[in-house]
């Protein structure tokens, strides 16, 4: 414990799953924290009111990478460098190879989990910035303001989200399984369910819950894409992440998105309909709906403009 300003910080690490579930019952506004790339930068911008944290770094149960019934399973705390070159990857899901590589640099990438990308705050030119900035133009909703800057509204946060690693994982038909203080260890649930879609509360689970692991199925790898645009590489956070992919029968067209709205997208498509044209005509009003506001470096026109552009290139390419 430490006294800072006259407020209490903390800082726990248990060595295992219950002790950690313990503490965040114990804890309620305290945040599990483990290579620290994203909470650290937060907390240090004071953009997040984070007085304890519970570092699961040494929990030795929430690392590795294995094969159980038919399926890969990710514990959340495996870095994305050891997700990049691990052999069971390479050989079944290169494009999560391509994801874990895209995020920032190598030295990050050391220690930045795989959970915490999947749980990295949602982002925002106006909000990801320092307390000066923020009380030299006026607070956002996502800093206790009462306007969303970015659009002038009072009632919706549309800060993006920024896990590279989802839409990767979306159309790998991931699911996750999470813990709680209550619950050890519950069903797995598809990993799109988390995501609320809520610019100011974007996960639907619990602070005291605990993402445990990534389960992908065993299955051939069939043609994808995986897009990301950014001003700079390993220095810029995403302003648009695409994946996109084939199922194994190829009668599905599987496409994800982040850093373009609250949650990341999925969408599906029926290939049986087998129509250029048909898709060509859905995708554009798919990407007309994606709630996406000028709170990026990027413009908004822009950011749609090479949305649709990946999109259909990579479906000429893959069908026909």
């Amino acid at each position: 414990d430490q006294n800072l300003c006259g407020m209490q910080k903390q800082y726990l690490i248990p060595t295992n799953i219950q002790d950690a579930l313990n503490l965040a019952a114990s804890y309620p506004e305290a945040k599990y924290i483990a290579g620290g790339t994203d909470a650290l930068v937060h907390y240090k911008q004071k953009n997040l009111a984070i007085n304890t944290f519970i570092d699961i770094t040494n929990i030795s149960e929430l690392k590795g990478i294995s094969v159980s019934n038919e399926e890969i399973i990710i514990d959340s705390c495996t870095t994305l460098d050891n997700i990049a070159s691990h052999p069971l990857i390479q050989e079944y899901y290169p494009i999560l190879i391509q994801a874990a590589k895209s995020v920032a640099s190598p030295v990050i990438r050391l220690n930045a989990t795989i959970g915490g990308n999947l749980f990295c705050e949602n982002r925002c030119v106006f909000f990801n910035q320092s307390e000066w900035w923020r009380n030299s133009i006026g607070n956002c909703l996502k800093s206790n303001g009462d306007i969303c800057i970015a659009t002038g509204g009072k009632k919706n946060c549309f800060s993006k989200s920024s896990s590279d690693i989802a839409p990767a994982l979306m159309i790998s038909d991931a699911q996750v399984s999470i813990a709680s203080p209550k619950v050890t260890k519950l069903n797995k649930i598809p990993l799109y369910h988390i995501y609320s879609g809520n610019g100011l509360s974007p996960y639907n689970i619990q602070a005291n819950e605990l993402l445990l692991s990534i389960h992908l199925p065993i299955k051939k790898t069939n043609p994808f894409l995986f897009y990301k645009l950014r001003q700079r590489k390993s220095m810029d956070f995403s302003s648009l992440t695409i994946a996109c992919g084939l199922d194994d029968q190829n009668k599905k067209f599987k496409i994800s998105i982040g850093s373009a709205d609250p949650a990341p997208i999925l969408w599906i498509y029926d290939l049986n309909q087998n129509q250029k044209e048909n898709f060509e005509t859905w995708v554009i009003n798919k990407v007309k709906k994606v709630r996406m506001v000028d709170n990026d470096f990027f413009s908004r026109n822009y950011r749609k403009e090479m949305l649709l552009y990946q999109i259909l290139s990579f479906y000429n390419k893959a069908c026909f």
